[in-house]
C-alpha cells in the first residue's frame, strides 16, 4: 500500500511515492531508489526528507510532466501487479460467506464447447437479496491464500458469473452470454481471487441474484 508522500526541493523539486512491502523476508526492492541506492548520497535534502531505513518501505520517483506510462513508477509496477484496496465508510456492510468445490460440483466456466446441457450451472450458488431499491456492491470469488502454506503457485483458477435468479429459472441451460450481469471477460484467473473491477447496482425489483462461483472442471477441495 501507499504509505506517504513527499515534495521536497532538493537541485529541483523531487515528488516522491513511498510504499509497504508486505513481502520483505522473501523479496526486497531493488528499484532506482532502492535503501541502498547511490541516489541517496547524491541528493542529501532527500535523503533526510523520506526516511529509508526501513526495510519494509520504499520510494519511487514521480517525475515532473512525465507521462505516467514511461515513469519510474509505471516500470516498477510493469513486470508485477499493482494491487489497489478500496477503503469503505463504515456505512457499507460487508457479507462472507465460505464454499467449496468438489469433483461434483465442479464444472468449470460457462458456455465451454462440450458443455451443451448447462452443466456450469451445478457449480456452487450463492444468493444476494437486495432490500434496498437500488444496492451498490463489489463482488469478489477467492480461495485459500497459499502463501500461508509457503506456496505461491495456484493450480486452480477461479471466477463468477452474476446472474439474475429469475433468468436461471426461465431459461436454465439456455442462458446466453448476455444474460451475465458481469460483462465479458468473465473473471476467471489463475490467483488467490477474482472480483469485479468495478461497483455493480443491483435493484430490489430484480432480486434475488445468483453468484454462480466457477473453477476448473473436477477440482476438488478448492474452496
Amino acid at each position: 500500500p501507499i504509505v506517504g508522500v513527499r515534495e521536497v526541493d532538493d537541485g529541483g523539486l523531487q515528488r516522491m511515492i513511498q510504499l509497504r512491502n508486505p513481502w520483505t523476508s522473501d523479496f526486497d526492492y531493488r528499484g532506482e531508489w532502492a535503501a541502498d541506492s547511490k541516489l541517496w548520497t547524491q541528493h542529501r535534502v532527500l535523503s533526510t526528507e523520506c526516511s529509508h531505513s526501513d526495510p519494509s518501505l520504499f520510494w519511487v520517483r514521480v517525475a515532473e510532466g512525465e507521462a505516467f506510462e514511461t515513469s519510474n513508477f509505471a516500470k516498477v509496477f510493469s513486470r508485477s501487479v499493482l494491487i489497489v484496496t478500496r477503503i469503505f465508510p463504515p456505512s457499507w456492510g460487508v457479507s462472507r460467506v465460505k464454499g467449496m468445490w468438489t469433483p461434483f460440483n465442479s464444472k468449470g466456466p460457462p458456455f465451454q464447447s462440450l458443455d451443451t446441457k448447462g452443466n456450469w450451472l451445478l457449480n456452487p450458488q450463492f444468493q444476494i437479496h437486495c432490500q434496498e431499491t437500488k444496492t451498490i456492491c463489489f463482488i469478489d470469488v477467492g480461495q485459500s491464500d497459499l502463501r500461508l502454506k509457503g506456496e505461491d503457485e495456484y493450480k486452480s483458477a477461479v471466477g463468477f458469473a452474476l446472474v439474475r435468479a429469475r433468468t436461471i429459472q426461465d431459461k436454465g441451460p439456455n442462458i446466453t452470454l448476455q444474460d451475465l450481469l458481469n460483462p465479458p471477460p468473465i473473471a476467471y484467473k489463475y490467483g488467490r481471487d477474482a472480483s469485479l473491477a468495478f461497483a455493480v447496482t443491483l435493484e430490489r425489483k430484480d432480486s434475488p441474484y445468483v453468484v454462480v462461483a466457477f473453477s476448473r472442471e473436477g477440482m476438488g477441495g478448492v474452496g
